[in-house]
């Protein structure tokens, strides 16, 4: 996904005639990516208890 998102922003900065990226850090933000797919449950949550004996 890093890799996507660096060859589409190098392919936009080459359309427009600006300076092309050179690492990814300048491209994206670890921040704006998704998640890993963890979730929290609260002990409020009615799946918590089964979600303990798993």
């Amino acid at each position: 996904m890093c890799n996507r998102m660096f060859r589409r922003a190098s392919k936009d900065a080459l359309l427009r005639d600006k300076l092309l990226p050179i690492r990814l850090r300048e491209v994206l933000d670890e921040w704006n990516l998704g998640g890993d797919g963890k979730h929290r449950l609260n002990r409020d949550d009615k799946y918590y208890k089964k979600s303990l004996r798993k």
